[in-house]
Parts: C-alpha cells; sequence; structure tokens
C-alpha cells in the first residue's frame, strides 16, 4: 500500500469518526432537550405542590386560631 493510499484510508476513517460524532452529538440534544422538558414539567408540578401546600397551611392556621378562640371563650364563659 502506498504512502497515498494509506493516507486516504486514514482520512476515510476520520470522516467515518465525524459522522458517528455527528450522530452522537445530534442524539445527546435530542435527549438534552427531552430533559429539558421534563425538567420544566417536574418545576411546574412541584410549583403547584408548593401552592396547594401554602393553601393547606393557611387553612390549619386558621383552624388553630378557630379552636384557640373557642377555647379562650370557653374558658371565660
Amino acid at each position: 500500500m502506498s504512502v497515498l493510499e494509506k493516507l486516504v484510508s486514514k482520512v476515510e476513517e476520520l470522516c467515518k469518526k465525524i459522522e458517528t460524532q455527528k450522530e452522537e452529538l445530534k442524539n445527546l440534544k435530542i435527549s438534552n432537550e427531552e430533559l429539558k422538558h421534563r425538567l420544566e414539567q417536574k418545576e411546574e408540578e412541584l410549583s403547584r405542590l408548593l401552592i396547594a401546600q401554602s393553601g393547606e397551611e393557611q387553612k390549619l392556621e386558621a383552624i388553630f386560631h378557630r379552636i384557640d378562640d373557642a377555647l379562650v371563650d370557653l374558658h371565660n364563659d
């Protein structure tokens, strides 16, 4: 095999590697976008859960306040 043939062979190998890496990069970009989308969904879900939890905490505080008021009224009677 001549030097030129060896060089051509090496260049072809490098081209194949480049194509393989391009495909891998494309797949990684797709995976990255999917992960970003799932992360955004989880962040939205977490936000909704925190809002709901906050509302439940306010309801509990109101209930305890009413219980305290009732106990004070009962004690004063």
